[in-house]
């Protein structure tokens, strides 16, 4: 009896370390964290992609959506962010399940005053948000 209890024990223990470690996840880093004016700065999206992604040519991707607009706030799904006016869309990709690591060499604004924020979409489905981030920097 205590030879099952013991295995049932192990058994649900490895499932819950199985599942936090598939746990969708998403970053955005700026470095340096606030860029000068006109200066270069590096974007990086990090995060952990879940299995079951049902996108891409193979029908097992999820999507990675990052759009950079002007100060705002980022809307709750990627197709509402998309719909705004004066936003550029940097991606989509498809990762496959797992951990990512995307990084793009860019230039900061050079208009003093100005806000930029980047919005970011993980879906695993046409409507399936699993993770979202934020990051913005001012000039």
């Amino acid at each position: 009896m205590l030879l099952v209890t013991l295995a049932l024990v192990l058994a649900i223990g490895c499932s819950s370390a199985a599942l936090a470690r598939t746990h969708p996840s998403l970053s955005i880093l700026l470095v340096p964290r606030h860029p000068a004016s006109g200066g270069h700065y590096t974007i990086t999206l990090k995060g952990r992609a879940p299995t079951g992604g049902k996108l891409g040519k193979n029908h097992n991707r999820t999507e990675l959506d990052i759009i950079e607009q002007l100060g705002g706030s980022c809307a709750s799904t990627p197709q509402g962010e998309l719909s705004k006016s004066g936003i550029a869309d940097l991606g989509p990709l498809f990762v496959k399940a797992g951990k990512f690591n995307f990084s793009q060499k860019r230039t900061a604004a050079s208009t003093p005053g100005t806000t930029i924020r980047f919005c970011g979409y993980l879906s695993k489905g046409l409507h399936t948000l699993v993770a979202k981030a934020t990051i913005a920097y001012s000039v």
